[in-house]
């Protein structure tokens, strides 16, 4: 798709420089030609003949299988290098025979648009047979780069850099580019395959190996007959494209744009996937009974499966297409030249009939992947023949007869034979035929398929007809027209396929667990709620998870004096601590509730549109054997810009051993109602006591995007709900190439003196390319497959795959004031995967005692454990979960030296007791914690902190009245083995109140 979305960005830029003339319509016909010169090769039917034996020699030999895909690349490479040669010199006779209604200049642009375009073509034939191999593997990813992503992203870059300074031809070296970017994609991938003392296959395997490649070469020969048949058909295309009046051809392909993007994302990759699978199915043992289990009836389970799925998205889809046609040339093409050439309507009119082919394409090209994947070539070729032969028999007159739509209905009409074809033609087995389809017919699937699919389309063409002309509005009506269009749309039929029983859509339900259900409808619930909460004072900028306001709040609910829930999560929102501080002060029974919230507006840049703060800071620090700990001299600046819907921060460090610069926080964020959205690096902290929680600890900066409720949004029986989301890349991750990162927590406040906390996280996706984990001695073998994009919700709401490592984790957070303790209790309970072990669980626990004193202060114990010192399931299993650890991120839960999880590390236990202190004016901050912990075996640091050890952290602040502030932080821990570790930094520090002295600084107290 988003290969397509480039595509897209391409064509609506050439639209834009190039309109829709003389000049566009020989650059699409270079390109209709370039096309033509693919499908006269047949290079997809090499790769459709090829991936199957591929598949079936890897099994037995790999040797043979590499030696089949390196010859395969030599013959295909330099089969179509030398014909590419011959085609440049032959580029005036070949655009004469297929374009003969083009003359003059037009005609000469046009062949020099084919000499430049026509070398790409060896590219394209090499990556098509290295990504025979590839796709083996199930590798999709370079399927697409190579093919598709590659190619566009280039393409578009040279145009956008280019414009129309170099004219068409320019336009064309660009294409060019991308065809060239496309190939080395490819060769740089299938590297390992070619490199030279790769494994040798014996001698037999060899010659099996030649004699299947002689094979796939006289069965592609054998595809002669629908060789021809496609030369006849598109030469008849390109004729009758070349009768049309000036401009017309190219707004027909400007409307086939979009057709090509859903092609693209969906057609194209159904056929992708599908294909190994029909493979697979039709190669797995069985019983050989006809009818029962022979190969032809599991390739056609699996393909009626396929076709099911398939045509419960790409119908609706079609639909909204041809509906919402003229808003979506509009937008894409409504300007510049385009619009001034008037070729609009023609566009939208073509976008429409390509909808129709996108429907029939689709069910087309999984029938094709059948064939080709059962042995049945032949079936392929014959309807291939039929097609290109009836549409070149009608070509010509239906342009004469309905000028562009003939053009485009005759592509249509050709897809429908070739589907009735091939479904009359089908293997008894696969249960397609007329009789067995309409038995099919009758299911309630594909009933609720059809019915929600022509009530959504009934409705939205009657709101259609009283929307006003795309071209009477500007580009921001006609983006906004269209996307409560598709809102519309997904919600009338999502609605109406669920409940008539669409299988795709009962299947996607089934998978969604009530609880990430109910957390959909609250957020709606809670967006949509009109407003009522307190005004923003310090903007919507995060605070850091070890901001000292949060000490604060866990004092604050302490005593009862506010609702418990600000302080669980990290990064803290501004705004709410601002409302939850503002509501302590009001109360005026905590005097420095005043005092905190003053020095939180000054800090965080104050009230107003728009204020800025900074710090800058420099210190000195040294490490032994910690974390991040380094010894030398640094410096450091932070700042900060706030307001009430925009806001953005950033904090770097630099000194010795840190390179160049260190960028501890940045990001940028916008307020979306209730809603915050943030991008950038943050440490984030879901749950969990002083020293962290089970699931994510604030220890790892991590860089994506985080969706937090600024302000807490009502629900019904359950009170208010706090949600956060995260996705993040995990560039630095080892083992696993580019994994991410992805954490979902969900809190809810049934009363204010209680919280309940859910919160997940999983490390997923990438690639593993093999090897051993460190507690278990098994060689585990590199990825079979890949995460799908739809994995990634399934893996939030509970789904276990083959690709991922989850950790879940229930929390509990009480006040106990109104008892008349000024205590906190918290807990946490969690489980690795789950999958895994129940009994082999983790639990956290504490209490927080907060006198009411002049002075605010708080004193801690806490109890934190993993495996059997946690185990609290006695009726459940032992087995290990092996807690931070997956055979797939044999790193664990850490990025380099740093954790993710609980500080711990996983398995051993840990007892902390703390106190935190302030003076009353809080410019002195004082927070020191200790204890004893045990690590255990497969706990992630055990080789370098094995078995008992006693711990110190401490970190504090002091500020004089100027904005001058003294910083320290130390952390030490020593072993019963005699080994020791610690990390010290002090620093001095000046912030930078908002500019105008808007919110004063905090005075010095008295004392």
């Amino acid at each position: 798709m988003l290969a397509a979305v480039f595509g897209l960005l391409f064509q609506a830029l050439l639209s834009y420089h190039f309109g829709a003339g003389a000049e566009t319509d020989a650059w699409f016909m270079s390109l209709s030609i370039y096309a033509f010169l693919g499908k006269f090769l047949m290079l997809s039917n090499v790769k459709s003949l090829a991936l199957p034996v591929y598949r079936r020699l890897q099994a037995s030999e790999p040797a043979s299988a590499a030696r089949l895909e390196r010859r395969l690349l030599l013959w295909l490479g330099a089969g179509t290098g030398a014909l590419s040669a011959l085609l440049v010199l032959g580029a005036p006779v070949l655009v004469d025979a297929l374009a003969p209604g083009y003359h003059g200049s037009q005609r000469d642009l046009t062949v020099a648009l084919v000499r430049i375009r026509t070398p790409a073509l060896a590219f394209l034939a090499v990556s098509t047979g290295g990504l025979v191999a590839l796709e083996a593997a199930h590798r999709f990813g370079v399927t697409v780069t190579a093919q598709k992503l590659g190619p566009a992203v280039v393409s578009l870059a040279l145009l956008a850099w280019m414009a129309d300074r170099f004219g068409m031809v320019g336009v064309g070296w660009a294409g060019l580019a991308g065809g060239v970017a496309g190939g080395l994609v490819a060769l740089v991938a299938m590297a390992s395959l070619l490199r030279p003392g790769g494994p040798v296959p014996s001698a037999e395997g060899a010659r099996r190996a030649d004699v299947e490649l002689r094979g796939i070469g006289r069965r592609w020969i054998s595809f002669g007959g629908s060789n021809a048949a496609t030369f006849v058909g598109e030469w008849a295309f390109r004729i009758a494209a070349s009768l049309l009046p000036v401009g017309l051809f190219s707004a027909v392909l400007y409307g086939r744009m979009v057709h090509d993007l859903l092609h693209g994302a969906v057609n194209d990759s159904a056929q992708t996937v599908s294909l190994p699978r029909f493979a697979a199915a039709a190669s797995a043992q069985g019983s050989g009974v006809v009818g029962q289990d022979s190969p032809a009836a599991r390739v056609g389970e699996q393909l009626r499966e396929s076709l099911g799925t398939l045509s419960a998205a790409t119908l609706p889809l079609a639909a909204f297409v041809a509906v919402t046609a003229p808003w979506s040339v509009a937008l894409l093409f409504g300007r510049g030249r385009f619009l001034a050439d008037g070729m609009l309507g023609p566009s939208a009119v073509s976008l429409q009939l390509f909808a129709v082919a996108f429907l029939v394409q689709g069910v087309v090209q999984l029938l094709f992947s059948a064939a080709f994947a059962s042995g049945r070539s032949e079936l392929v070729n014959r309807v291939q023949i039929a097609g290109h032969l009836v549409r070149a028999a009608v070509l010509v007159p239906a342009v004469m007869a309905f000028s562009y739509v003939g053009l485009v209905g005759a592509q249509v009409a050709m897809n429908v034979l070739v589907l009735a074809l091939l479904v009359g033609f089908s293997p008894q087995e696969w249960r397609l035929r007329p009789l067995q389809a309409l038995k099919g017919m009758a299911g309630p699937g594909v009933r609720g398929t059809l019915v929600s699919t022509a009530v959504a389309v009934a409705l939205h063409l009657a709101v259609a007809l009283r929307l006003p002309e795309p071209l009477s509005v500007g580009t921001g009506r006609r983006l906004a027209v269209l996307a409560a269009a598709a809102l519309g749309w997904l919600a009338v039929y999502g609605v109406l396929a669920l409940v008539l029983g669409v299988p795709a859509l009962r299947r996607l339900a089934a998978r969604v667990r009530l609880t990430g259900a109910a957390v959909v409808l609250l957020a709606v619930w809670g967006a949509a709620s009109p407003g009522g909460a307190a005004a923003q004072q310090t903007g919507g900028a995060l605070l850091p998870a070890d901001h000292w306001s949060r000490a604060v709040l866990e004092m604050l609910e302490a005593q009862g004096l506010t609702a418990v829930g600000a302080s669980s999560a990290g990064p803290l929102e501004g705004t709410r601590v601002d409302r939850v501080l503002a509501a302590a002060e009001g109360a005026r029974s905590t005097p420095w509730a005043g005092e905190a919230l003053r020095t939180l507006r000054w800090e965080a840049a104050g009230p107003g549109a728009l204020n800025f703060a900074g710090a800058a800071e420099a210190g000195v620090s040294s490490g032994r054997d910690w974390p991040g700990g380094r010894d030398g001299v640094w410096a450091g600046a932070a700042a900060r810009v706030g307001g009430e819907r925009l806001f953005a921060h950033v904090a770097a460090e630099a000194g010795p051993g840190r390179g160049a610069h260190v960028l501890v926080r940045a990001g940028v964020g916008v307020r979306l109602g209730r809603f915050a959205l943030h991008g950038g690096r943050e440490r984030v902290q879901l749950g969990g006591g002083a020293s962290g929680g089970m699931v994510l600890s604030s220890l790892v900066p991590l860089d994506g995007l985080l969706l937090t409720t600024a302000e807490p949004f009502s629900a019904p029986l359950i009170g208010p709900v706090a949600l956060s989301a995260g996705v993040f890349p995990m560039g630095r991750y080892e083992a696993v190439e580019d994994p991410w990162f992805a954490l979902l927590r969900v809190a809810v406040h049934p009363a204010p003196w209680i919280e309940v906390g859910v919160s997940r996280a999983a490390l997923m996706g990438g690639h593993f390319p093999g090897g051993s984990v460190p507690w278990d001695p098994r060689s585990y073998g590199p990825d079979s497959g890949s995460m799908e994009p739809g994995d990634v919700l399934g893996i939030l709401l509970g789904r276990v795959t083959g690709f991922d490592d989850q950790v879940n984790a229930l929390d509990v957070r009480a006040s106990l004031a109104r008892a008349g303790l000024p205590v906190l209790a918290y807990g946490e309970v969690a489980l690795e995967d789950k999958d895994r072990s129940w009994g082999d669980g983790a639990v956290l626990a504490g209490v927080l005692v907060a006198p009411r004193t002049r002075t605010p202060v708080s004193f801690r114990y806490e109890y934190a454990a993993f495996g059997d010192p946690a185990r609290w399931c006695a009726w459940c299993d032992t087995l290990p979960a092996f807690w931070y650890n997956h055979a797939r991120f044999q790193s664990g839960w850490r990025v380099e030296d740093e954790l993710l999880g609980h500080p711990l590390g996983g398995y051993g236990l840990q007892h902390l007791v703390g106190v935190t202190a302030f003076d009353p004016s809080l410019r002195l901050h004082l927070e020191v914690a200790g204890g004893r912990l045990r690590r255990d075996r497969w706990n992630l640091l055990e080789d370098t902190r094995p078995g008992w050890a006693t711990w110190v952290r401490a970190r504090g602040r002091m500020r004089w009245s100027r904005g001058l502030e003294l910083r320290g932080e130390g952390a030490w821990e020593r072993g019963d083995g005699g080994w020791s570790a610690g990390a010290l930094r002090v620093s001095v520090a000046h912030l930078l109140g908002p500019p105008g002295r808007r919110v004063e600084a905090p005075a010095p107290s008295a004392r």
